[in-house]
């Protein structure tokens, strides 16, 4: 998809889950995001799954996930976990990666309280 935003969705529990799941129809609505990978340790999540069935590769360590994507615009961590958001953080240092963003609960929640009649549900952690 040409000039698509280009996301990584990392976590698929309570916040990860509606989000992910909200990104997800909008890009099979047309908007133009490109989903590149989703990390979730139960791969066999309906997600994870439906992730996996519209082809996007599914990991269920999102370091992992980031030695075999490219050219990501944003990374949505949605573990909720601070070591996950640090171990993120260090594989794109270490990468020479100064481009992609890291977007926190804290972000999602912004957006989904500007563009949605929504309350997201779940812990509210900022990984630092």
């Amino acid at each position: 998809m040409a000039d698509a935003t280009k996301v990584a969705l990392f976590g698929l529990g309570r916040i990860g889950g509606q989000f992910a799941e909200r990104v997800r129809e909008a890009r099979l609505h047309g908007k133009p995001v490109e989903i590149v990978a989703v990390a979730e340790r139960n791969k066999s999540s309906a997600l994870a799954k439906a992730f996996y069935d519209d082809g996007t590769p599914v990991y269920t360590d999102a370091v992992e996930a980031l030695n075999h994507t490219a050219d990501i615009d944003v990374i949505f961590d949605l573990t909720g976990v601070p070591e996950v958001r640090a171990a993120i953080r260090k594989k794109l240092h270490e990468s020479g990666n100064s481009r992609t963003v890291v977007a926190p609960e804290s972000v999602v929640r912004f957006f989904w309280m500007l563009f949605e009649d929504m309350n997201l549900s779940g812990p509210d952690r900022s990984g630092y």
